[in-house]
């Protein structure tokens, strides 16, 4: 395997394991935070927008208390109940409940009184006195408790969502009930109040602004049906029912929770409910998953790529690194392939400071060392070859097969041959010896067997006479016959 591809196996799997657990454990970690961060928002609206609900409640309702305790009211409804100048007092009240109450509050679709037994007496819409109301829920209710505040409902007469509050009415001395007095609402203002906070109507509740494209703030009623708007959806008010965990969990427990669940759209949310008890309202604040965890989404999107960019600098890095490293290892092989060849006169001059350089260095003082050791040997092996030429005596070297690998020129000339006539061939082909009178008797067999040395006097015709033989072995230092 090549050095590059060894760095980048060994490189890459550590860089890229550190670069997940980081992006991994960066991705959790902000998740958690901006999870957290936004539900504490939403808690806060929530609280907020709760608490504001309570007191818009508690505001209309006082209004009616304050009607209640008018005394021209009071006069009126007593003489009207009592048949005391019946037309007169009914054309009085109805003019101070047009002109000089609902003024008061915008928000007021109707105000009218009722008599013990239902029937209305007197009315800012003139057209309803004498209407018969008893079998109205906000009648009945009004009777047993003294009070109510009646749900949202569609009211056909008005076309109008609306929804009714109602106290008992008592005469001067305030013991004696003479009456109901009722303040019909119209349903948009409950719209208004859940949305002021997202158009800076009221300060406390500006916070709703960070809500954002998918923020959203609504209230369900006891039947589970949206009671004001929805930012995604039109005609949802008493038509869209919402059954989701937010909802289901604070009719329950009567307080309310604060998880991730599927909206009346089905989309995921993070999501904060809270229980308004004297209504049994339940106020929603939610965000959508995807927008509210779109920072960390960038985020993650930002990690992996400069994840990637990181790869892909570390590969080019190590292919320059490694290129830089087998370069210097090219140019160190070529050097030593030449040594090998012979060739001990190019300075090794691979410039590196490391190992490869240190390398280098102790390569080219074996080289000078080398170079120097092979002049010595050479002059030795040319001394030897001078003397061994020099001699008279007629020399051969034979190996164990009796194959003559070297003579002198002394028996060159004797022979009358050139060294290329006889090298290679056995001593009884080159002296014409009978092989098999040779090879019982001949002194270098018996050196090869005996590893000792030996001698015998043999007539050799083609040397022109009779001639003393000896014979020496040379073995290796582990005794092995060498020649």
């Amino acid at each position: 395997m090549k050095i590059r591809n060894k760095i980048l196996f060994w490189l890459l799997p550590v860089v890229i394991f550190i670069g997940i657990a980081t992006v991994v454990t960066l991705y959790h970690f902000f998740t958690k935070t901006v999870r957290q961060n936004v539900f504490d928002q939403l808690e806060t609206v929530a609280d907020e927008l709760l608490e504001h609900i309570g007191l818009f409640v508690d505001g209309k309702r006082n209004r009616l208390i304050d009607f209640s305790s008018d005394g021209f009211i009071r006069d009126c409804t007593d003489k009207i109940t009592n048949g005391i100048d019946v037309d007169s007092c009914t054309l009085k009240l109805n003019r101070h409940l047009l002109y000089n109450k609902q003024p008061l509050d915008t928000d007021i679709a109707e105000i009218f009184i009722v008599d013990l037994e239902g029937k209305v007496i007197s009315s800012t819409e003139i057209n309803r006195v004498g209407k018969d109301v008893s079998g109205e829920d906000y009648f009945s209710k009004t009777m047993k408790r003294g009070s109510h505040i009646n749900d949202l409902h569609y009211n056909s007469e008005f076309k109008l969502n609306t929804f009714e509050i109602s106290i008992l009415l008592t005469g001067k001395d305030g013991k004696n009930v003479i009456g109901i007095i009722v303040i019909r609402y119209k349903g948009d203002s409950l719209r208004k109040v859940t949305r002021s906070g997202m158009t800076g109507e009221l300060g406390g509740v500006e916070k709703l602004k960070w809500l954002g494209e998918t923020g959203e703030l609504y209230i369900v009623n006891s039947d589970k049906l949206m009671i004001t708007g929805s930012r995604f959806i039109k005609g949802v008010i008493l038509k869209q029912v919402v059954d989701t965990e937010g909802v289901r969990a604070a009719f329950d427990n009567e307080h309310g929770m604060i998880g991730i669940y599927p909206d009346y759209r089905g989309i995921r949310v993070l999501g904060v409910s809270r229980y308004l008890e004297k209504m049994e309202w339940v106020i929603l604040a939610e965000k959508d998953v995807s927008e509210a965890f779109a920072p960390i989404a960038r985020l993650r999107n930002i990690s992996v790529i400069i994840e990637i960019v990181s790869v892909i600098i570390i590969v080019i890095i190590t292919i320059v690194f490694a290129a830089g490293i087998t370069r210097s290892v090219k140019s160190l092989v070529g050097f030593v392939n030449r040594m090998a060849k012979g060739d001990l006169t190019e300075q090794i001059t691979v410039k590196s400071k490391d190992e490869i350089g240190y390398l280098a260095g102790s390569f080219d003082i074996m080289r000078v060392e080398l170079g120097e050791l092979l002049k010595d040997n050479k002059k030795a092996k040319e001394d030897w070859e001078s003397t061994f030429d020099s001699v008279s005596d007629l020399i051969a070297i034979y190996d164990k097969d009796c194959t003559l690998v070297r003579c002198n020129k002394a028996l060159l000339n004797r022979l009358n041959v050139k060294p290329e006539v006889i090298i290679g061939k056995s001593c009884h082909e080159i002296f014409r010896y009978d092989k098999d009178k040779y090879m019982a008797g001949c002194a270098v067999i018996e050196t090869f067997k005996s590893l000792k040395t030996a001698a015998r006097e043999e007539e050799t015709s083609c040397l022109g006479g009779i001639f003393s033989i000896l014979a020496f072995p040379h073995v290796s230092d582990k005794g092995e016959f060498l020649a």
